[in-house]
């Protein structure tokens, strides 16, 4: 009677323990992260279009007083970048600089662990948060996303030759104008 009752309260732990999620394909919001090559902060609103490998982002860096505003799409797929300087409206077209990462929790990720943020206990107050790791083609990777939804709230990696930490917030599912994925009037004008 003992050992049933033991392994019924097992697979009840072990049940509650954090599923794999992909989370939203695509989002928009606000992000921020420590550029290591450009040696700053840099926070900035961004689209994120996982089906068809695409970003935009509109960047805000102050390093040590010095502001710059940038305006980036990456197109993965076509391999190309266009970074358009807000102050000056000068494009620049390259390669991406950034492999393209899914943001969001592949099904081979390890559960670590799970918290709450904010308030515990009041409605509305916390969300939960559980957090992922894994390797995606030769970078180990993190993620923590809000559960059960996914959400990305954290995401870094760490490969040979890069590494990277951005935190996510004032996120919402899917993508309000399309025409944020053209490339810019700077980059298109001849």
């Amino acid at each position: 009677m003992y050992l049933a009752l033991c392994l019924l309260l097992a697979v009840g732990a072990l049940a509650q323990v954090p599923t794999t999620c992909p989370g939203p394909k695509q989002f928009e919001g606000r992000f921020q992260r420590y550029d290591r090559e450009r040696r700053g902060q840099v926070r900035g609103a961004m689209a994120y279009d996982e089906t068809q490998r695409r970003v935009r982002e509109f960047e805000d860096i102050d390093i040590a007083g010095k502001k710059q505003a940038f305006d980036i799409l990456r197109l993965y797929d076509q391999n190309v970048e266009y970074i358009v300087d807000r102050s000056t409206r000068k494009c620049n077209i390259t390669t991406p600089t950034r492999r393209f990462h899914p943001i969001g929790v592949p099904p081979d990720a390890k559960f670590i662990g799970e918290g709450v943020i904010g308030a515990a206990g009041i409605v509305g107050e916390s969300v939960t948060v559980a957090t992922f790791e894994g390797t995606y083609e030769d970078a180990k990777f993190f993620v923590s996303v809000t559960y059960p939804d996914c959400f990305p709230v954290t995401s870094g990696f760490k490969s040979a030759n890069d590494t990277g930490f951005t935190s996510f917030y004032d996120l919402q599912a899917g993508i309000s104008d399309p025409d944020l994925f053209f490339p810019p009037k700077e980059c298109t004008l001849h």
